[in-house]
């Protein structure tokens, strides 16, 4: 088993506590409720799309090397 499936069968497992405790399906940081389509396309997602974007962008924004889907100017058409 990678450390890929790993994480992955860690966050199912953490998305089906939240299930238990009636928490699932609303995000862990707004506390609003999700989209279903996004539990339909990410069922261990703990996060509304809204919220994640942000943290991702949060997290680009400090790292010293490029985010791998980030582009690095403007669009991802232009070139240097």
């Amino acid at each position: 088993m990678t450390n890929t499936d790993r994480k992955i069968l860690n966050m199912i497992d953490a998305a089906l506590k939240r299930i238990q405790v009636e928490e699932y399906g609303v995000c862990a940081n707004c506390q609003e409720e999700m989209q279903q389509k996004r539990l339909e396309a990410v069922p261990w997602a703990k996060h509304c799309i809204s919220c994640q974007e942000k943290m991702e962008q949060d997290c680009c924004s400090n790292r010293k090397i490029p985010h791998p889907y980030k582009p690095r100017w403007g669009t991802h058409y232009e070139t240097r």
